[in-house]
């Protein structure tokens, strides 16, 4: 469960990370460009180097979210960082629905109306099952402005990470004693409100 949530975040914030343009040329353009100096092809090169910075990001947000458990467990005086991690693990699923929901809003909401084309002609065949076959794309929901598309993301981020402090919150209070519940949570609020920020920072910035 800790590994599969923390895995779920990193790779929704890798890709996210990866669609801009300052980590494009500041991170990954330069591992790639060591690689293909190194004898790889430029094809491998691309993917070794996109390969390396997924496993970063997500080593990274699990080196973050262990290093709050140990601390949580510390204020609390109970448990290591393994027992705290493997407890609270269900606190990240609410964040990693947040930053996949953010992340794939506009992909599902317009490439998703494919499905009702499909639908007609699932095989490539040239039916017209439905008669839906010929349907395009509409893009009549941001023909006005596309405002309301990022208020609805951020809403769903913190939506998420208000969840997950609830949780965070309920399952200390099953597990520590008095003033230790409220103190192991610091580094638990701390880990979710950093994750919050790095969601709204990879949102703008994409």
């Amino acid at each position: 469960m800790v590994a599969f949530v923390v895995v779920m975040i990193g790779t929704v914030t890798y890709d996210g990370a990866s669609a801009t343009e300052w980590w494009s040329s500041a991170i990954e353009l330069p591992l790639s460009r060591r690689l293909f100096d190194a004898g790889l092809p430029a094809t491998g090169a691309n993917a070794v180097a996109a390969t390396i910075a997924f496993l970063a990001v997500s080593s990274i947000i699990g080196a973050a979210y262990m290093g709050a458990s140990a601390l949580a467990a510390r204020l609390g005086r109970q448990g290591g960082a393994r027992w705290v991690a493997i407890r609270f693990s269900h606190t990240l699923v609410p964040i990693a629905f947040a930053y996949a929901f953010a992340h794939y809003f506009t992909l599902v909401l317009f490439e998703g109306q494919l499905l009702i084309s499909t639908l007609s002609d699932p095989f490539g065949m040239g039916w017209n099952l439905f008669g839906t076959a010929d349907r395009a794309i509409s893009y009549a929901l941001i023909q006005g402005s596309t405002a309301w598309v990022w208020y609805v993301q951020v809403a769903v981020i913190v939506a998420g990470h208000v969840a997950a402090v609830i949780l965070a919150h309920d399952r200390a209070l099953a597990d520590f004693e008095g003033i230790q519940a409220v103190r192991s949570q610091y580094a638990m609020l701390l880990l979710m409100v950093l994750l919050t920020g790095l969601g709204l920072v990879i949102l703008a910035a994409g």
